[in-house]
């Protein structure tokens, strides 16, 4: 909800209080004698009372103020609305202004190199020509962010541009910028008494660098959750343990670069 909003549905109160006539110790009412909608293109005016819940000849309270704007809101048609209410020839009016969301004529995607972009592209839920709405961007970056994250590449972010059209839509473009895959350079492990580290880590594909090429220390979320539920169990299993699991694992980058240490809790 808007800043203004909240106000004015303070302002209304006042004068609903110095118009109305008392129904307990908090709270007045008022009696409007006509609506006026204003602002409006997409949803007729009755659309917007029905939405609102808001008519005339009836008694109103702050509270239906209040829940008007929260009904209002919830459409995702709005990205602001005042409530006015005063007297005009005599008469109690109530004049609803509404500042629409311009419509979300399309988005792209830019700077997808190492993932595939079907992968990126499918995690953005927004649907073109329905109101833009900032909440279902944040929800998309955020999806992307966690898939990069998950693929190795914590050093990546994503921007999010929103480009007004001619037409009075906009377009929102998500620039990605992927940064380098998250290399491990060394596995340490807390909780271990029977097994080195160095043990712990010969049997998960997760590792640390090497000489080999082949041995490039690449962090996949996928594979340490395998190793993790999988790998590691088999081991201790085959020694005699099978109790064991890791309690915890985190990552912690080198500030600077993109060399992580992948920590492990485990209890044997």
């Amino acid at each position: 909800m808007g800043v203004r909003s909240g106000v004015l549905a303070c302002a209304l109160l006042g004068a609903l209080t110095q118009a109305g006539h008392a129904q307990g110790p908090t709270e007045a009412t008022t009696v409007l004698d006509s609506i006026a909608v204003l602002g409006n293109t997409r949803v007729p005016a009755a659309g917007v009372l029905a939405t609102a819940g808001l008519a005339t000849g009836k008694p109103i309270s702050y509270r239906d103020v209040q829940r008007a704007l929260q009904n209002l809101y919830a459409t995702g048609q709005y990205e602001d609305i005042r409530m006015l209410q005063g007297l005009a020839n005599g008469k109690e009016v109530l004049q609803i202004e509404l500042l629409e969301r311009p419509l979300l004529s399309g988005w792209s995607v830019r700077g997808v190199e190492r993932l595939s972009e079907g992968s990126v592209r499918g995690k953005i839920k927004l649907v073109p020509l329905r109101p833009y709405d900032p909440a279902a961007i944040t929800r998309a970056k955020a999806s992307i962010d966690s898939l990069y994250q998950a693929k190795g590449f914590y050093r990546s972010s994503v921007a999010v541009r929103r480009v007004d059209q001619a037409d009075g839509s906009v377009r929102a473009v998500f620039d990605v910028d992927e940064g380098r895959r998250v290399a491990i350079s060394r596995v340490d492990v807390q909780g271990n008494q029977h097994f080195s580290a160095g043990a712990i880590a010969g049997h998960m594909k997760t590792g640390p660098e090497g000489f080999f090429w082949w041995k490039t220390g690449a962090y996949k979320e996928e594979q340490l959750a395998q190793d993790i539920a999988d790998r590691l169990p088999a081991f201790y299993g085959e020694q005699g343990y099978p109790d064991f699991r890791v309690l915890n694992d985190s990552l912690q980058l080198a500030p600077g670069t993109r060399k992580a240490a992948l920590s492990l809790v485990v209890h044997e």
